[in-house]
């Protein structure tokens, strides 16, 4: 193999365990340090991982547990943490997300369901704290409808332990929830939901109810927002006045060096040392001082 015109002339260098052909000192050494032969070659990260999953079975074939296990103490841990986080980002939820895909067989349930004249709330969140939510309820009589994949059940048609305790909470609270599986919702059959279609839901109108209590909450935020912005705007009022006050008030020369040591020793007589960045307050709040004082060119 011939070299590239750029090395011609320049001295080849040979690996001492293969023997390849190298061009300068720092290919030598990359090579040698990562050659196949060389006994305390150490593996890429590439390397070693598909070397592990070769053998991550026992002899019994069943996949060893690598590295460090979690205990079932830090396991609960993790738990509680993911959790708590969801509690308070609930609009990271995997469910609450936009890319989240629709279900066919839950929509054409749906659709059903109002060509039947028969009103319900989306995707209702009855508790604050769980971060659980049903397809098709009726908050005000305690009923909803889930539409249920095979992950949801056991090979005998048992609802898994994670949704069967699910249910059973809501039960707890005072629910009846319909587990309905995906398969009777592509052609439906009246009789499977006779149960459903006979319940006295037909009179209510849960959407406009419940759209309106959303918006007597979202009404209070807003309120609850405009009471911590004004209690914003007065402490930003207070804190203007008093860097006014020590720009009047004080005989501070603010045009040499040294005149945030005194401008500090004058707030702390007054008891109004509430931030120790005096320079970015007067920036913020009397920029034109300070080009007047000329102690911008000192920062």
């Amino acid at each position: 193999m011939l070299a590239p015109n750029w090395c011609l002339n320049k001295k080849l260098l040979y690996c001492k365990f293969c023997g390849k052909e190298v061009h300068n000192k720092g290919c030598l050494t990359l090579h040698e340090n990562n050659c196949i032969n060389n006994p305390n070659h150490e593996l890429s990260k590439t390397q070693q991982y598909k070397l592990d999953k070769d053998n991550r079975r026992d002899v019994n074939g069943k996949i060893k547990i690598c590295g460090h296990p979690h205990t079932e103490e830090s396991k609960k841990l993790l738990s509680e943490k993911r959790k708590k986080w969801l509690q308070e980002h609930k609009d990271q939820h995997v469910w609450k997300r936009n890319t989240k895909f629709l279900s066919i067989p839950c929509e054409n349930l749906k659709l059903f369901l109002k060509n039947k004249n028969i009103n319900f709330v989306e995707e209702y969140e009855p508790f604050d704290d769980v971060n659980y939510s049903l397809d098709i309820a009726w908050p005000d009589i305690k009923i909803a409808i889930e539409v249920n994949g095979n992950q949801h059940y056991n090979k005998d048609g048992s609802l898994k332990d994670y949704y069967q305790k699910r249910h059973n909470l809501f039960e707890d609270r005072g629910w009846k929830i319909f587990e309905i599986h995906y398969s009777k919702c592509f052609n439906i059959n009246i009789n499977d939901f006779n149960d459903i279609l006979n319940l006295s839901i037909y009179d209510k109108d849960y959407v406009n109810k419940y759209f309106s209590q959303k918006e007597l909450k979202e009404k209070k935020k807003k309120e609850e927002k405009l009471i911590k912005d004004k209690q914003k705007q007065e402490i930003e009022e207070n804190h203007k006045q008093i860097i006014y006050n020590l720009i009047t008030n004080s005989d501070i020369d603010f045009s040499k060096y040294g005149w945030t040591s005194k401008a500090l020793k004058y707030l702390q007589e007054r008891n109004e040392l509430w931030n120790k960045h005096i320079f970015q307050l007067i920036k913020k709040y009397y920029p034109d001082f300070l080009i007047e004082s000329k102690i911008i060119a000192l920062y």
